[in-house]
């Protein structure tokens, strides 16, 4: 039995079977005791899950799996969804189920996916670039060496199906030229791009989804010209 946490196995280990116990009971009745103990339970300390004072698993935890020990050597084998040492890792993204698609990756301890630029989701299942799509009034507030101005005009933007997470947006600045942008999630990238006699140099923006409103900064040079243009985009 076990009582006060010494069992059987650990009595008979701790008093009759370790080399520098064994002297002091060197006496007839003893022995024979010993000798009858030690042939009905064996002569192993008591460890967990069947483990023998060699083992090399002794004293270790195998939470979610099973020992595989050689002579010198103890590994837990985890059990499918479970890693770690001692396997007490769960790999949510296997016991979940969880899958992602157009190139996500599903993060191990959250089991949540990231999405690469351009998609979004729970499983990165949706396109960024759709939510943009529609008609807008703009209104554009411009500095430059000349002076400051406002223009007020109509644009459209357009998801490219070809490139994920990209946008066109039409008649920008009023000028009847369309800027491709870049977007992941809410955020807008532009990169440097000539539109005609237009160079835009940089750019960057948000959508604001509750109130269908794009802002966006970008700066361009015409004839020599740098304008830093603030303009601020309204669903229709």
């Amino acid at each position: 039995h076990d009582r006060d946490g010494l069992t059987a196995n650990k009595f008979i280990y701790n008093y009759f079977c370790r080399k520098n116990l064994k002297l002091q009971y060197a006496n007839i009745p003893l022995l024979v005791l010993a000798a009858l103990l030690i042939l009905t339970f064996g002569c192993e300390e008591d460890f967990p899950n069947g483990q023998t004072e060699n083992d090399p698993c002794k004293n270790m935890s195998c939470i979610n799996g099973e020992f595989q020990a050689d002579t010198s050597l103890c590994l837990c084998i985890c059990d499918e969804g479970f890693f770690g040492n001692d396997c007490s890792n769960e790999d949510r993204c296997v016991t979940q189920n969880i899958t992602c698609v157009n190139g996500g990756t599903c993060d191990q301890l959250t089991g949540e996916c990231e999405c690469p630029n351009g998609f979004e989701g729970d499983s990165c299942q949706t396109n960024s670039n759709l939510k943009y799509e529609g008609s807008y009034d703009v209104s554009e507030a411009c500095t430059s060496a000349n002076g400051d101005t406002l223009i007020v005009y109509t644009s459209s933007i357009n998801a490219d199906t070809g490139v994920p997470g990209r946008i066109t947006f039409s008649n920008i600045s009023g000028s009847g030229f369309q800027m491709k942008a870049d977007v992941n999630e809410n955020f807008i990238t532009v990169p440097s791009q000539r539109l005609g006699a237009i160079h835009i140099t940089t750019g960057s923006g948000q959508i604001n989804e509750t109130s269908l409103t794009i802002n966006i900064k970008y700066n361009y040079t015409v004839s020599g010209i740098t304008f830093s243009c603030d303009a601020i985009f309204t669903r229709q």
